[in-house]
């Protein structure tokens, strides 16, 4: 029975985290989706609009680690 509350215990958080890891990437998407738009109509970035979808990539990657971590469990 103990086992089963820890094993409990450790999806729960693993759930906490992935939830907060999609969420995070939805918002790094979100947040840049007006940039994406400008330039799937032909229109030219702003610098901030460059500099912020330069920098997405290692965000997203950053909660991608995140998400795969959080599924990772010890013994």
């Amino acid at each position: 029975e103990t086992d089963l509350l820890q094993t409990e215990l450790l999806l729960e958080e693993a759930i906490e985290k992935l939830t907060s890891s999609f969420l995070a990437i939805h918002s790094a998407v979100g947040e840049r989706q007006a940039a994406i738009d400008r330039l799937l109509a032909g229109g030219e970035p702003s610098k901030e609009d460059i500099a912020a979808l330069a920098a997405m990539s290692g965000e997203i990657g950053n909660h991608v680690n995140t998400a795969v971590t959080s599924m990772q469990f010890q013994d």
